[in-house]
């Protein structure tokens, strides 16, 4: 019996020790070290640095998780050496926050290649890179500044901010039978003054630009193919002199007519990656809608006879808002304002106020991630106001009422703050101004609104993958 439950509690003890098995990467490392599946996920907190004596290894299979911004900076080497069947993951903690990724600044050879990168980048400053066969999802990309040399080939991008963006003097680069599909900048180059590398065989598919040239050199990048035959289509994609006349040109022609037969992620890359289709690019924010409800409050100015019936009323608001941008919003508030006073012991006063108002939120110094936020909103939309009068003549009770449809408009400033990722708090002080036929009613207001904040449903069509057949 005694063995019996030793041997229990040994199997429950290593499944456990499995099931939980995490290892937390050292922040330096200044000599020869491996890193192996069985010991993944490896945790990137901050920055990793290898000094120049160290000399990581990363074996195919092993998984390496970033938490937001963290970095492995690289002053020796590096090999991420997965292999087809079985890659290397680079992914986020979280898997949704970005992170620094791989920063080279090194006098050595280093390789990353058969290398799953989600939602980081690759940055060289100064080093020898050898980047191939990599499936680079949701990133920045890949950054070569100042006295770079990268061999870029058979990689498949997709979703990126940038493919591949150049910067600086006298680099050297080759970037050859990759397929950059569905990104924003695909090639990129800025204050290059002389090219120094190829640029051929390439796949490009649906990226908002194919090449910008935002330098004083001439770029080549002959026989690509751009997505489409035709030469006028495939000028809208090009950024170059004709869109500015103090840069260089993209010769781009002559050029590949139909795609190039290129690497592509195996089955085995893309089941891993499912989770991530639905993300967007760094420069991208997930569109967000929110519903909220609260109290509010008005103290009417004018007419007259309005601040002389009563001095407040309250009521009832609710909202519901879609960002335009992340600083910018628009929203459909719902007021529903009611006074009421007995202005004698034989004469009662009632208005009610029911607003919907079409409002523009800008967000004032806004910051992507950034909790406590001051506003201004701006709105327009209709009233509806009835005002009656109740008279009591002895047993008898004499009701007025008018009823009335009008144009409202409003403005207020107010701040927003976020105890948590998906909920806020909204204090906001407004002027509004309600024009009915025989006069407008003015009124300031103040709110409390808590709101939810949902991101709408991102869908990615997984045929994309392949390009356009």
């Amino acid at each position: 019996m005694l063995k019996k439950t030793f041997l229990l509690f040994f199997i429950t003890t290593v499944f456990l020790a499995v099931v939980r098995a995490e290892t937390n990467a050292p922040d330096v490392i200044n000599k020869t070290e491996v890193w192996i599946p069985q010991k993944s996920p490896y945790i990137v907190d901050g920055t990793v640095t290898i000094e120049k004596t160290g000399f990581l290894t990363i074996y195919p299979g092993t998984v390496v998780k970033f938490k937001k911004g963290s970095k492995i900076y690289v002053k020796g080497a590096l090999y991420s050496k997965g292999d087809p069947k079985n890659p290397i993951r680079m992914i986020p903690y979280d898997n949704v926050s970005f992170y620094d990724g791989l920063v080279f600044e090194s006098r050595y050879k280093n390789l990353v290649e058969f290398t799953i990168l989600i939602r980081g980048a690759i940055t060289s400053k100064g080093s020898n890179l050898s980047i191939t066969n990599n499936y680079i999802l949701n990133s920045t990309g890949i950054e070569l500044y100042h006295f770079s040399s990268a061999l870029i080939k058979d990689n498949y991008f997709y979703n990126d901010t940038y493919g591949v963006y150049i910067e600086g003097k006298e680099i050297k680069y080759t970037i050859a039978q990759n397929t950059f599909n569905n990104g924003r900048f695909a090639i990129y180059f800025k204050d290059t003054p002389k090219a120094d590398g190829s640029l051929i065989n390439n796949n490009f598919f649906k990226n908002v630009v194919n090449i910008t040239n935002y330098s004083t050199a001439d770029i080549e990048c002959r026989d690509n193919y751009w997505g489409f035959a035709e030469e006028p289509v495939i000028e809208k994609f090009i950024y170059d002199r004709k869109n500015n006349e103090k840069t260089g040109k993209a010769v781009y022609a002559p050029y590949a007519k139909v795609p190039f037969t290129l690497w592509e992620p195996q089955d085995a890359f893309i089941s891993l990656v499912k989770i991530y289709l639905n993300l967007r690019r760094p420069d991208e924010e997930p569109t967000k809608v929110s519903f909220g409800g609260g109290i509010i409050g008005l103290m009417p100015l004018a007419p007259a006879y309005l601040k002389s019936e009563s001095d407040f009323g309250m009521g009832l608001n609710a909202e519901f808002t879609c960002n335009i941008t992340g600083a910018f919003l628009l929203g459909l508030q719902l007021e529903n304002i009611g006074l009421q006073n007995k202005t004698s012991l034989s004469e009662t006063y009632k208005m009610t106020v029911s607003n919907i108002l079409i409002n523009g939120i800008g967000y004032m110094g806004y910051k992507k991630d950034f909790y406590f936020m001051p506003f201004l909103k701006i709105g327009a939309g209709i009233a509806i106001i009835s005002e009656q009068k109740m008279f009591l003549t002895g047993l008898n009770e004499t009701t007025k009422k008018d009823n009335s449809i009008c144009f409202t408009a409003g403005a207020g400033a107010g701040i927003e703050w976020f105890p948590i990722k998906f909920f806020s708090f909204k204090l906001e002080a407004a002027f509004n101004s309600a024009l009915k036929s025989n006069g407008a009613i003015l009124y300031p207001v103040i709110g409390l609104t808590g709101s939810v904040y949902f991101d709408t449903p991102l869908y990615a069509d997984d045929k994309g993958l392949a390009g356009p057949y």
